[in-house]
């Protein structure tokens, strides 16, 4: 995955760049990380979108990449979280452009956002874990928990449910639909340039998000492997 920050006026536009499935791997969260870090040292009053190029907004976690280097799964999952974490409580507010596919991590990361935007016309959102066999961790749990229904979460989380762009506005996964690529990311800019007018102090915007999220925070950063470890269940990657 490859990743390029821009900025249109008060607006940073982070844009996972390629046809590829934008998967997580110590490379590609270094340079998203990398990225915020520009985000966070600019001065004034902005606001933050995240979208994709190609097919996929995240397809997850690389396995690939996992499997070639299992003794770093611990670390690995744990640099992931540090990421959801990270983008939970940006001091900034951050709109998330979903221009295709966003399954598990992917799913997760957009769901990190403040708000989201998803075209009508291609891509769904899901929970590929229950389908494939892995266990969300605490912190995955949390961070999917704090941000849909409960009846959503039981969908999405037990039967591996997918979602279009209209099912997840209806299911209010996101926030706005645009019925093609343009407008999606056109309906970003906009709400991202409505926030960013609005001039909030970046302590206090971020102070709001530890407090709304502290449980899902907690379990990002101290939460483990949870029952994934014990059951042995990640040992197949």
């Amino acid at each position: 995955m490859a990743v390029h920050l821009e900025k249109d006026g008060d607006v940073f536009v982070l844009r996972l760049v390629g046809e590829g499935e934008h998967r997580f791997n110590p490379t590609s969260m270094a340079a998203i990380h990398k990225a915020l870090d520009e985000v966070e040292k600019s001065e004034g009053h902005v606001a933050l979108v995240t979208t994709n190029d190609g097919r996929f907004f995240s397809n997850g976690l690389d396995l690939a990449w996992l499997q070639k280097n299992p003794t770093q799964l611990l670390s690995f999952m744990q640099s992931f979280m540090e990421l959801l974490w990270r983008v939970l409580h940006f001091p900034v507010p951050t709109v998330a452009a979903i221009n295709g596919h966003a399954a598990a991590g992917g799913f997760m990361l957009a769901l990190a956002h403040d708000y989201r935007v998803m075209r009508t016309d291609k891509g769904v959102l899901y929970l590929s874990e229950v389908d494939i066999g892995l266990p969300l961790t605490p912190g995955m749990n949390a961070i999917v928990r704090c941000k849909m229904s409960p009846s959503v979460f039981r969908s999405a989380a037990l039967f591996g449910t997918k979602f279009n762009g209209r099912d997840a506005l209806k299911s209010e996964l996101v926030d706005e639909t645009g019925e093609n690529i343009e407008a999606t990311l056109a309906a970003a800019m906009t709400k991202a340039k409505q926030l960013a007018a609005r001039k909030w102090e970046r302590s206090v915007y971020k102070s709001l998000k530890l407090e709304m999220y502290k449980e899902a925070l907690k379990a990002l950063k101290e939460g483990g492997m949870g029952y994934g470890t014990k059951a042995g269940a990640f040992s197949r990657m």
